[in-house]
């Protein structure tokens, strides 16, 4: 059988069997038991100690140049995912191997501080991205420009709203060029010229033989900048497969309310 282009590019995330149980310090009991739920990770008590298995037993890879949307109910375990990816998280058990440092928007926050400016803020941010100095000046410019927030540089960042925040911290993680770029539900903010020069910035991105996992509850966003999706259900797995199918079939199955 011949094999694709797409399956010969280089393995940039890969997951074999990983578990992660979160700890719950505040909710103890002293029998083992285990608790399901409709939304969430599974909840689970040993040894008079509680913890949320928040993935268990997942295993995948992501290629250079894929574009891979997470979609799953609130609990799911898709923010976890991608917490664990960064190395933000340690598996239970299990592998995570990633190539590279990767590049993440979690939080519009990143090296904001209210009282800093725009420019202060992303000059920040670039440092803690280990940017080097001489290239953060050029860098900061060039984030301004596609935020479109140069009159508003050297204003406080605790001035700016929820969307301008997100064009700040969405135009620092995709000029900072890492192997593997991680996004999680923040680009709702956006407004939407700025949700259609995020898409180009991503395929630039993507260009550029980067991989990029994202989460959102928009499924037009995900559909727009992702070609397969990843279907999460109390920490498993359920169906990795086109997008447009896995978007599909979780909105069946949530019209339908069976259990997965």
């Amino acid at each position: 059988m011949m094999t694709s282009q797409s399956d010969m590019a280089p393995i940039l995330v890969d997951l074999d069997d990983v578990a992660l149980n979160m700890p719950v310090h505040t909710f103890k009991k002293k029998d083992a038991s285990t608790h399901e739920s409709a939304v969430g990770g599974t909840l689970f008590h040993r040894r008079g100690r509680s913890f949320i298995r928040a993935l268990d037993r997942v295993s995948f890879t992501v290629r250079a140049g894929e574009r891979v949307g997470l979609v799953g109910h609130n609990g799911a375990g898709k923010s976890s995912l991608l917490r664990l990816i960064a190395g933000i998280y340690r598996p239970t058990a299990g592998v995570c191997r990633v190539a590279g440092r990767p590049s993440c928007l979690f939080s519009t926050n990143l090296g904001n501080r209210a009282v800093a400016t725009v420019l202060e803020s992303i000059n920040l941010s670039l440092a803690l991205y280990d940017v080097p100095y001489k290239d953060i000046p050029a860098m900061a410019e060039e984030i301004l420009a596609f935020a479109e927030m140069e009159a508003f540089a050297h204003a406080p960042m605790g001035a700016c709203s929820a969307g301008m925040q997100t064009r700040v911290g969405f135009g620092i993680v995709t000029s900072v060029r890492r192997p593997v770029t991680l996004v999680d539900e923040v680009l709702g903010a956006g407004d939407v010229a700025f949700q259609r020069k995020s898409r180009e910035r991503v395929a630039k991105l993507m260009a550029e033989s980067g991989a990029l996992i994202v989460t959102t509850h928009m499924p037009g966003t995900l559909r727009e900048m992702c070609e397969r999706g990843l279907w999460l259900d109390k920490g498993k797995i359920v169906m990795d497969a086109p997008i447009d199918e896995v978007i599909e079939a979780y909105r069946n199955r949530m019209k339908d309310k069976t259990p997965v």
